[in-house]
């Protein structure tokens, strides 16, 4: 399996008044997306697409919409995210219903858990959550700092006790965990695909061959500059793809700016920036960007080449 290429995680618009999901808007973006050259798959109901919003009916028609529009025959995989196991399997469920290829699973947002201290807990989730369904699984490692983050260890033991996972998503914003982590996925099993998700990082663990891909909520406005990264490292040629990261980092930079919680109203107010969706309305407990951080996004879109 290894290498899997560029996975965009979609924003999901909403309409103005009632926020119900614009599903026009959204169709038009899966059209986008799943028609690029540079879009290997992606992956719906995700963080990117305010996933926790959306009702077990909305979740649905999404993944209806983006079947639907898979001209290509590309990957569709659903992030699949609850502290209910019995809500995490009908999502799952519903996802291989319609056509899914794979589940990208959250860590399980349990009151004084670590995953550290205590990783039966995830083996045990992922282990009943694997056995409702056929479909492979991706696992989800959050940032370090994040009191869900699962460090190698737990990987370790989440992979060896549950068999079906195709991928695993580093989140970590260090070059040197993210590299452990690596050695100890590839150490289980080698024909697991690691992906990374910040555009920041992709070069440098391209440039080592550390990455099968990348699963990024900037596929929806960056996925031509991602794809040429990893095809042009892949071929050797680290000068023209480093020239691509450079241009990307006040990009980068602005997205990731703290506070952080606001990375995924950032995504989508981008993606309304190139005109791939109306408006930028988010759904709560997400809130609005302050008009500094729009003006702070909106130059470095220009400077990047984006609008």
């Amino acid at each position: 399996m290894a290498k899997i290429g560029v996975l965009a995680a979609p924003v999901t618009p909403f309409k103005a008044g009632d926020l119900s999901v614009d599903e026009k808007a959204l169709t038009r973006l899966a059209a986008d997306l799943l028609s690029s050259d540079s879009v290997d798959g992606v992956v719906p109901n995700a963080h990117a697409g305010e996933g926790a919003t959306l009702s077990l009916e909305e979740r649905v028609r999404c993944l209806e919409i983006f079947k639907s529009q898979n001209k290509k025959g590309k990957k569709i995989i659903s992030c699949v995210d609850s502290q209910d196991l019995r809500v995490m399997i009908k999502q799952a469920q519903d996802a291989e219903k319609a056509g899914c290829d794979a589940v990208m699973v959250c860590p399980p947002p349990i009151y004084a858990w670590s995953p550290e201290e205590s990783p039966e807990f995830a083996i045990d989730y992922h282990r009943r959550l694997s056995k409702e369904i056929s479909i492979p699984l991706i696992l989800f490692v959050y940032p370090e700092g994040n009191p869900y983050s699962y460090p190698p260890s737990t990987i370790a033991a989440i992979l060896r006790e549950v068999p079906n996972f195709m991928a695993v998503k580093l989140t970590y914003k260090s070059l040197v965990a993210y590299q452990n982590a690596y050695k100890t996925i590839k150490a289980i099993n080698p024909d697991i695909a690691v992906l990374p998700t910040s555009p920041a990082m992709l070069f440098p663990l391209a440039c080592l061959k550390m990455a099968d891909g990348i699963l990024a909520g900037g596929g929806n406005f960056v996925a031509p500059q991602l794809h040429k990264i990893l095809t042009l490292c892949e071929a050797g040629k680290y000068d023209e793809a480093r020239t691509i990261h450079e241009s990307l980092l006040p990009l980068a930079a602005a997205l990731l700016a703290k506070p952080y919680v606001y990375l995924h109203a950032r995504y989508k107010y981008v993606t309304y920036l190139t005109g791939a969706i109306p408006n930028d309305l988010v759904r709560r407990p997400q809130l609005e960007l302050s008009e500094a951080d729009k003006e702070k996004l909106k130059a470095v879109a220009k400077q990047v080449g984006l609008i």
